[in-house]
Protein backbone atom coordinates (compact mmCIF):
# COMPACT_ATOMS: atom_id res chain seq x y z
CA UNK A 1 0.00 0.00 0.00
CA UNK A 2 2.98 2.29 -0.21
CA UNK A 3 3.18 3.71 -3.70
CA UNK A 4 2.40 6.94 -5.53
CA UNK A 5 -0.93 5.50 -6.65
CA UNK A 6 -2.12 4.74 -3.12
CA UNK A 7 -1.01 8.03 -1.54
CA UNK A 8 -4.34 9.65 -2.48
CA UNK A 9 -6.26 7.24 -0.24
CA UNK A 10 -4.07 7.75 2.87
CA UNK A 11 -3.26 4.13 3.81
CA UNK A 12 -2.69 3.38 7.48
CA UNK A 13 -1.38 0.00 8.63
CA UNK A 14 -3.86 -1.60 11.08
CA UNK A 15 -2.67 -5.22 10.98
CA UNK A 16 -2.07 -5.44 14.73
CA UNK A 17 -5.62 -4.42 15.62
CA UNK A 18 -7.58 -6.03 12.78
CA UNK A 19 -5.90 -9.33 11.95
CA UNK A 20 -6.14 -11.16 15.27
CA UNK A 21 -9.93 -11.21 14.89
CA UNK A 22 -10.00 -11.97 11.17
CA UNK A 23 -7.13 -14.43 10.76
CA UNK A 24 -5.49 -12.18 8.18
CA UNK A 25 -1.86 -11.35 7.42
CA UNK A 26 -2.15 -7.60 6.81
CA UNK A 27 -4.73 -4.84 6.90
CA UNK A 28 -4.73 -1.22 5.77
CA UNK A 29 -7.37 1.42 6.50
CA UNK A 30 -7.80 3.99 3.76
CA UNK A 31 -10.19 6.79 2.89
CA UNK A 32 -12.05 4.40 0.54
CA UNK A 33 -12.16 1.26 2.69
CA UNK A 34 -10.10 -1.36 4.43
CA UNK A 35 -7.82 -3.62 2.40
CA UNK A 36 -7.27 -6.98 4.10
CA UNK A 37 -4.97 -9.76 2.92
CA UNK A 38 -5.59 -13.37 3.91
CA UNK A 39 -3.48 -16.52 3.60
CA UNK A 40 -6.38 -18.88 3.02
CA UNK A 41 -8.89 -18.48 0.22
CA UNK A 42 -11.64 -19.76 2.49
CA UNK A 43 -11.16 -16.84 4.89
CA UNK A 44 -11.40 -14.17 2.20
CA UNK A 45 -14.38 -15.92 0.62
CA UNK A 46 -16.16 -16.12 3.99
CA UNK A 47 -15.71 -12.41 4.76
CA UNK A 48 -16.81 -11.44 1.26
CA UNK A 49 -20.04 -13.35 1.84
CA UNK A 50 -20.54 -11.68 5.23
CA UNK A 51 -19.95 -8.16 3.86
CA UNK A 52 -21.88 -8.69 0.61
CA UNK A 53 -22.13 -5.70 -1.72
CA UNK A 54 -19.91 -3.64 0.58
CA UNK A 55 -16.88 -5.70 -0.45
CA UNK A 56 -14.80 -6.62 -3.46
CA UNK A 57 -12.20 -9.33 -3.78
CA UNK A 58 -9.05 -9.83 -5.81
CA UNK A 59 -7.45 -13.18 -5.03
CA UNK A 60 -6.66 -13.24 -1.31
CA UNK A 61 -7.21 -9.51 -0.84
CA UNK A 62 -10.55 -8.19 0.34
CA UNK A 63 -11.71 -4.60 0.07
CA UNK A 64 -14.20 -3.82 2.86
CA UNK A 65 -16.15 -0.62 2.14
CA UNK A 66 -18.85 -1.26 4.76
CA UNK A 67 -17.86 1.64 7.00
CA UNK A 68 -17.66 4.18 4.19
CA UNK A 69 -20.38 6.02 2.28
CA UNK A 70 -18.61 6.30 -1.07
CA UNK A 71 -19.76 8.10 -4.16
CA UNK A 72 -19.18 6.61 -7.61
CA UNK A 73 -15.75 8.20 -8.08
CA UNK A 74 -14.55 7.02 -4.67
CA UNK A 75 -15.83 3.50 -5.35
CA UNK A 76 -14.00 3.54 -8.68
CA UNK A 77 -10.82 4.68 -6.94
CA UNK A 78 -11.15 1.85 -4.39
CA UNK A 79 -11.70 -0.77 -7.10
CA UNK A 80 -8.86 0.63 -9.22
CA UNK A 81 -6.56 0.31 -6.22
CA UNK A 82 -7.69 -3.24 -5.48
CA UNK A 83 -7.11 -4.26 -9.10
CA UNK A 84 -4.00 -2.10 -9.52
CA UNK A 85 -2.21 -4.48 -11.92
CA UNK A 86 -5.26 -5.50 -13.95
CA UNK A 87 -5.68 -4.42 -17.56
CA UNK A 88 -9.44 -4.09 -18.10
CA UNK A 89 -9.12 -4.07 -21.90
Amino acid sequence: MRSEITQDISPQLVTDTVCPGLNCTSAWDTSVGRFVQFVHEGDVEYWQQVLGDDSRRNGNILLDMSEHDLDRDETKQAVDTLFLNRDWK
